[in-house]
C-alpha cells in the first residue's frame, strides 16, 4: 500500500500546448513536489504529459516527439489527419519499457477520455495502472485526445470495448482536470482561468497552476491555432511555452510555500 499523498496533480487538454505541461513538471520534479509516489492524471495533451511522467521519459525525449507531431501536422495538415499522427508517433514512443514503467509506477496514474456509447449521456472514464498491453494504453492514450471529426473523419477511438472520445468532452468545465487520490489536487493547465475564479491573481492558497492572459506570448487566436496544430507549435514556440510552463510552477512553488508555513 502506498500511503495517501499530501498533494496530487491533474493536467488539462492542452493539445500540442503539451510543452507548457513539460515546463511545469520539470519544476516540480526539481522541487520533489512531484514523485513517483504523486498521483497525476491528466485528459488529451494533459493525459500524454502524465504519460510521459510516469513512464520515466526524459523531458527532451518528451518535447522531441511533441515536436515530431507538430512538424508533421505542418507538413501534413491536422485536420482530420492529427488522430493518424498521434497514434504513429505513440507508436515509436511506447514500447514494454514505457508500459512497464507505468503500471509499475507506485503513485496512481489515470488518463481521462470521454465514452460515447450513450451520446446524450456522456460518460467520463479514468483507466489507470495497470494497462493490459502497449497497445491498450495507446488506444487510451489515443480516445484522449480525439477530438470527433477534427482529429479524424471518425469521431471516435474503439478503447475498452466502447467508444471513445476527448476526455474535454465529458469535463468542459474544468478542461478535463479531475480530483486525483491525494488529499488535495493542483490543477495544471496552460489556459488562464483566474478571470473563471473571479480574481485576477494568482490564489494565495493555490489550487491551481496557470498564467495569467496577459503572460501568455500569444493572441488568443494563436494560442488555440498552435493547440490544434494549425501550425504546430516551432521549436521557437515551444521554447515560449516551457517557459511559461516553468513561470508559472515556480510561482505556484513560492505561494504554496508559503501557504503552508502559515498553516
Amino acid at each position: 500500500m502506498v500511503a495517501a499523498s499530501l498533494v496530487g496533480f491533474s493536467f488539462s487538454v492542452a493539445g500540442l500546448l503539451f510543452p507548457y505541461h513539460i515546463g511545469v513538471s520539470s519544476v516540480l520534479k526539481e522541487s520533489d513536489e512531484l514523485t513517483n509516489l504523486t498521483p497525476i492524471n491528466g485528459a488529451s495533451g494533459g493525459a500524454l504529459a502524465a504519460c510521459c511522467l510516469a513512464g520515466g521519459l526524459s523531458d527532451e525525449v518528451s518535447l522531441a516527439t511533441c515536436q515530431k507531431v507538430a512538424d508533421r501536422c505542418n507538413a501534413e495538415g491536422a485536420f482530420l489527419n492529427l488522430g493518424k499522427i498521434l497514434r504513429e508517433e505513440l507508436n515509436d514512443l511506447v514500447d514494454e519499457e514505457l508500459l512497464r514503467s507505468v503500471n509499475e509506477r507506485p503513485g496512481s496514474c489515470e488518463f481521462s477520455y470521454t465514452s460515447l456509447n450513450s451520446p446524450l449521456n456522456l460518460q467520463p472514464r479514468r483507466p489507470s495502472q495497470p494497462f493490459k498491453s502497449r497497445e491498450n494504453l495507446i488506444d487510451v492514450l489515443c480516445a484522449s485526445s480525439h477530438i470527433p471529426l477534427y482529429s479524424s473523419i471518425i469521431p471516435f477511438v474503439k478503447v475498452n470495448n466502447e467508444l471513445g472520445a476527448d476526455g474535454f468532452l465529458s469535463s468542459p468545465d474544468t478542461l478535463g482536470m479531475k480530483p486525483t487520490s491525494a488529499d488535495t489536487t493542483i490543477f495544471v493547465t496552460p489556459f488562464s482561468l483566474y478571470q473563471s475564479m473571479d480574481t485576477t491573481n494568482p490564489d494565495p492558497n493555490p489550487t491551481l497552476i496557470a498564467p495569467l492572459k496577459e503572460e501568455i506570448p500569444f493572441s488568443s487566436a494563436e494560442y488555440v491555432n498552435l493547440a490544434l496544430g494549425r501550425p504546430g507549435p516551432s521549436p521557437s514556440d515551444q521554447e515560449k511555452l516551457l517557459n511559461l510552463g516553468k513561470y508559472c510552477a515556480e510561482r505556484w512553488l513560492e505561494n504554496y510555500k508559503n501557504y503552508k508555513n502559515n498553516q
